[in-house]
């Protein structure tokens, strides 16, 4: 396995109450935009304004046709949770062109996690892998979960690319969430993020 390139923490800390005194918003909370599912390409995704999410993005080539291939023959007998561990231990093993282990790329992709931090969302922490990334994010109210990661994974597909002096694709269309219900869960989360070799 190959160590992570960075990890760095910024921002609020966060605990209960920061959510009007709640661990976590209820849905449709009076006053407020009503939380919402939604599919993206092959996963669930769920945006909430103020919710704070734990986020894996990953580039384009970092699990094999193979292995994706091995996931579908093995679906009926994988539950979620033996799945996602599979998925994660193949993404911490290195496959593909690892483009994040690259310093440039690197500061590419940490300077848009960064850049919006205090205005559309509070950054609490990130880990980049040398194929994929994690971010512990809190949203605010405006804009939503698809629209934030929509304008990370766009600016740093073109800012990459044209380090690396490459075309075409980046990172992988779709991105996995887990939206943080209390403090306990943050306090695992933040943990995992600590401890990722």
């Amino acid at each position: 396995m190959k160590k992570p390139f960075l990890f760095t923490t910024v921002g609020k800390p966060w605990k209960p109450g920061d959510n009007g005194g709640r661990d976590a918003r209820p849905p449709g909370a009076p006053g407020e935009r009503a939380p919402r599912w939604y599919w993206g390409e092959h996963l669930p995704h769920f945006d909430q304004p103020e919710a704070v999410q734990s986020i894996t993005i990953r580039l384009f080539d970092s699990l094999p046709q193979e292995r994706l291939a091995e996931l579908e023959r093995d679906a009926e007998r994988l539950d979620d949770v033996t799945r996602r561990k599979q998925i994660e231990a193949w993404l911490d093993a290195g496959y593909g062109d690892c483009f994040l282990s690259q310093p440039k790329v690197g500061a590419v992709v940490e300077g848009a996690f960064q850049f919006f931090h205090g205005q559309r969302y509070w950054l609490h922490a990130w880990v980049l892998m040398p194929n994929h990334a994690h971010v512990l994010i809190e949203l605010m109210a405006e804009p939503t979960l698809k629209d934030v990661l929509h304008s990370w994974k766009s600016y740093t597909s073109h800012a990459a690319n044209k380090v690396l002096q490459r075309r075409g694709s980046f990172w992988q269309e779709d991105y996995w969430d887990r939206y943080i219900r209390n403090q306990r869960h943050f306090n695992k989360r933040w943990t995992t993020f600590t401890r990722i070799p």
